[in-house]
């Protein structure tokens, strides 16, 4: 449940970023660099699909939690993750065997 939110914040995340276009992304990531282009050509959608996916997240962590620590963890968990790819995304430090080596050891901590 709660990795279920935190890797749905960690998308909508990610798609305002990518929507923006702040970096120049190498030419060797074609997965990265044609999602980029998919999300600034639909700017609307992605917006749309982000505050859903928050949205989704929020209700999630207030279903868990209660209403008021729900959305309070929902902001901390947004602002987190927010600062986290700001920081390592431009560097291309942020990988995809990285992310799903998180999301594995959350999952396996919230199973535990």
């Amino acid at each position: 449940m709660y990795s279920m939110s935190i890797l749905l914040s960690f998308l909508s995340v990610f798609a305002l970023y990518l929507m923006a276009m702040k970096t120049e992304f190498v030419p060797s990531r074609k997965t990265i660099l044609r999602m980029t282009e998919v999300l600034c050509a639909h700017k609307i959608v992605t917006r749309v699909l982000s505050f859903t996916m928050l949205a989704i997240s929020t209700f999630i962590l207030a279903e868990g939690m209660g209403l008021a620590s729900g959305i309070f963890c929902s902001i901390v968990l947004w602002t987190l993750l927010a600062s986290t790819i700001l920081i390592f995304a431009p560097f291309q430090r942020l990988k995809v065997s990285h992310t799903l080596i998180v999301f594995v050891l959350i999952i396996v901590i919230e199973l535990s």
